[in-house]
């Protein structure tokens, strides 16, 4: 729980095949390496942002006010943010 690896490729899966391995041969215990797969860190990171992405393309700015402040204290436009959302 909670593991990831920043290499999603061929040896990634190689170690958890051998993994399996030995916890068969050694503590006969079934592992499924496919099952228990542990992801690659920038593939979530990916993943979280491209969801992130596609809520903001599908949203509905119709009750969003004309105009707000950023962080700085700058007006920011409604028309040219929706748009440069979308």
């Amino acid at each position: 729980m909670g593991h990831f690896t920043l290499n999603n490729a061929t040896n990634n899966e190689t170690a958890m095949e051998k993994l399996a391995q030995i916890l068969l041969q050694e503590c006969k215990f079934i592992f499924d390496p496919k099952e228990s797969h542990i992801h690659c860190f920038p593939h979530i990171m990916n993943i979280c942002v491209q969801h992130t992405i596609d809520k903001y393309m599908n949203a509905d700015f119709t009750n969003v006010a004309s105009q707000w402040f950023n962080a700085l204290g700058q007006p920011i436009a409604k028309t040219g943010y929706v748009s440069a959302v979308r």
